[in-house]
């Protein structure tokens, strides 16, 4: 299986294990294919080791479709799962082709990760590295999954009702604060297509939130959130009073976009920080976007 590297970096290592409730403990036996997962820094990147075992399910040298996921507070790790107990994980996000990116499981499996793989025929290993800021994965606990099926017949590899092997636990981030307790409404005034926001009425053209960490972040900072109704792509977003980005616009779209992104540990301190959402002025029409945020917090180490 020809895997490739997404990010090289090295550094410190970090894991954070929970229990195997359901599917079959690893211990000391092999599934057809073994994943096990690593910290690599603080920069939130992850190993990803993978290890073929024939014995049982004897896939060597035919083509297979393999799907990579990645599970935010998984319900089972470190062991073979059944498909429904790995997708009630917190938060499914399969691997698209290439490793380009990711997206959030909601029903449909879609194309497979790496189409029409051929494993040597002689068991092998290998590893590749997942830079989990850029991948934008969930940033709490995470365990990778692999599940392989045969290209000519759709068949799981493993066809005992535990076909997806599912990797130990790992915290690429040891702190999380959260920047904004609770939603906010940024705007200049309200108008009735407001009226089933979370927050209908804005609280001002600049609102600003005041939030504590109990420690300066020593590495890459990821940043994740989301906002719903930005009209234009120019809503800035400051940091301690510096100019971060400019929020995505989304022509007045009424869902939740949820952004992440790395930021420098150097833009933040051990104890108070600000986070300031503005909005943008409508080009010859003197009215400000309106816009809502919620759920915007940091993971460092």
């Amino acid at each position: 299986m020809r895997l490739f590297t997404i990010i090289v970096v090295a550094g410190l290592l970090y894991c954070a294990p929970i229990s195997c409730g359901f599917g079959e403990p690893r211990g000391s036996a092999s599934n057809y294919i073994n994943l096990h997962a690593d910290v690599v820094d603080s920069n939130g990147t992850v190993r990803l080791t993978y290890s073929c075992d024939y014995s049982t399910f004897d896939y060597g040298g035919k083509p297979v479709h393999v799907y990579l996921m990645a599970l935010g507070d998984p319900l089972v790790s470190d062991c073979a799962a059944s498909v429904d107990d790995t997708m009630t994980s917190g938060t499914v996000q399969f691997f698209r082709t290439g490793m380009a990116s990711v997206y959030t499981y909601a029903g449909v499996v879609g194309l497979p990760t790496f189409s029409a793989v051929t494993f040597p025929d002689a068991p092998s290993t290998g590893s590749l590295l997942i830079d989990t800021v850029g991948e934008n994965i969930f940033p709490g606990t995470l365990a990778f999954a692999a599940l392989l099926m045969y290209a000519n017949t759709g068949d799981y590899v493993r066809n005992d009702g535990l076909p997806v092997e599912i990797s130990n636990t790992v915290t690429p981030f040891r702190y999380h604060a959260a920047m904004i307790p609770s939603t906010i409404h940024v705007g200049d005034g309200y108008d009735p297509y407001m009226a089933t926001w979370e927050v209908t009425h804005p609280e001002g053209i600049t609102v600003r939130r005041t939030f504590v960490l109990d420690t300066a972040p020593a590495g890459v900072v990821m940043v994740r959130g989301a906002t719903w109704g930005t009209y234009f792509s120019n809503n800035p977003l400051y940091i301690n009073g510096k100019f971060i980005a400019y929020l995505p616009g989304q022509m007045n779209g009424n869902d939740w976009n949820w952004v992440s992104g790395r930021l420098s540990p150097a833009l933040f301190h051990q104890g108070a920080n600000t986070i300031t959402f503005k909005c943008s002025l409508y080009k010859n029409t003197g009215h400000w976007d309106n816009y809502m945020a919620k759920g915007w917090g940091i993971f460092y180490n």
